[in-house]
């Protein structure tokens, strides 16, 4: 779309009338979007605004405002803002519905969940009614509906990627898990975001001044992380992926004790903080709120409210569980792993989903570790700001698997 726009083939008001057609044309059935601005939208587009993103139509989140960093960012580069996409409440759960906007269909089959709590940005993009946007991970938000749409999210570092005017706040004593982050149909299309929206922003307290680098010329040594067990479909996917990059396919044993204990810490403070948090909100109107908030106060409620002291010696066991294994990561950078055990499931089946089948994502939220999904179905994980290198292996990963068997495939 850029190139074309770029070259004088297509107008930037023709490219955003596609867009607003596969929106009245897709949106009745996928219910992405919980607000739109299209004549705001239609507007922009005659005159955009010039940037690396002019004239591409894009869409963020519910949970970020119009004037989030990101939001800004997006509008400086010149891309134009269709609306605000759907989540679950309180962003809590791994499908998109609510009692306010209702529920998002997966593009594939609407009859399966488009994932969450980024569940909309995602429809919206595998449907075609936006080009790309902004969603948030605190737990897989962006990486488990990017996975179940099959499209591409980024989950970076915390701080390379302002999360200001996210709500909630992104902040402690959980707020090196969450973060604001790209989606889209590609890696390659990954990329133009995060140069678009990442940078320092002095109102964002985890914000780092990381410049952006060039991609790397080569990639280096990857492992593969196959310490869960996964559906046939997710396996077949991770050791296509893992002979196309050369992963090696042991595991370092310190990589994989800490694997576990990661996901018990996530739970920690995914749930049983955060849910200090929320409860003061909800109590006494409990008969009001949607199944699908009732399921996580469920799940929180049954365990003892965290002390003081817990939650100090378990962000201490964090500080150094993060310490082993980034030294333990040396050797390779790169971490191939599943985006989850499953596949997308039928909405509201919870005979094949538990939490414990996004312990290939928990990790990277609870060690404030970059990790990205890519559109062929499976995840890297990769070291503190290295996000260049994340995408650049995604894009490999991408390109193989359109290249003919036969024929190489370019690095």
């Amino acid at each position: 779309m850029r190139d074309a726009l770029r070259q004088g083939g297509l107008a930037p008001i023709d490219l955003m009338e596609a867009h607003i057609t596969a929106i009245e044309r897709e949106n009745p059935r996928l219910n992405a979007f919980t607000e739109l601005n299209l004549e705001q939208a239609r507007a922009a587009s005659r005159v955009p605004r010039p940037g690396v993103l002019s004239g591409i139509p894009v869409t963020i989140k519910a949970s970020l405002a119009y004037d989030s960093t990101v939001a800004r960012r997006l509008r400086q580069a010149g891309a134009i803002i269709l609306g605000r996409t759907n989540t679950p409440p309180f962003l809590m759960n791994y499908e998109t519905d609510n009692f306010e906007s209702g529920r998002t269909n997966n593009p594939l089959d609407t009859a399966l969940t488009a994932g969450g709590s980024s569940g909309g940005e995602a429809a919206a993009i595998a449907g075609f009614m936006s080009a790309g946007g902004m969603g948030s991970d605190g737990g897989g938000s962006i990486r488990w509906p990017a996975h179940c749409c099959r499209i591409a999210g980024l989950k970076p570092t915390p701080g390379r990627v302002p999360a200001t005017g996210h709500a909630p706040e992104c902040l402690h004593p959980s707020g090196l898990l969450g973060v604001a982050g790209p989606m889209a149909r590609s890696t390659a299309d990954l990329a133009l975001l995060f140069e678009a929206v990442a940078g320092y922003d002095p109102s964002d307290p985890f914000s780092a001044p990381v410049p952006l680098r060039p991609a790397p010329d080569s990639l280096p040594p990857v492992a593969l992380a196959d310490c869960w067990p996964l559906e046939e479909p997710v396996r077949a996917r991770l050791h296509g992926a893992a002979e196309v990059l050369q992963a090696h396919p042991r595991l370092p044993p310190l990589l994989h004790g800490a694997l576990g204990r990661a996901h018990e810490l996530w739970r920690f403070f995914f749930w049983r903080v955060n849910w200090l948090a929320v409860k003061r909100l909800v109590h006494g109107k409990e008969a009001s709120l949607h199944p699908l908030a009732l399921e996580w106060f469920r799940e929180a409620r049954v365990q003892p409210e965290p002390t003081a002291h817990e939650l100090l010696v378990n962000l201490a066991a964090r500080d150094r569980l993060r310490a082993h294994f980034l030294e333990a990561m040396e050797p390779f950078p790169l971490l191939l792993c599943a985006p989850a055990t499953v596949d997308a499931f039928p909405h509201g089946d919870r005979t094949r989903f538990s939490l414990d089948c996004v312990r290939p994502l928990s990790f990277a939220n609870v060690l404030g570790l970059p990790a990205l999904v890519t559109n062929t179905g499976v995840q890297l994980v990769g070291r503190p700001f290295e996000e260049e290198l994340l995408l650049a292996a995604g894009r490999h990963l991408e390109e193989a698997a359109l290249t003919p068997r036969g024929t190489a495939a370019s690095a």
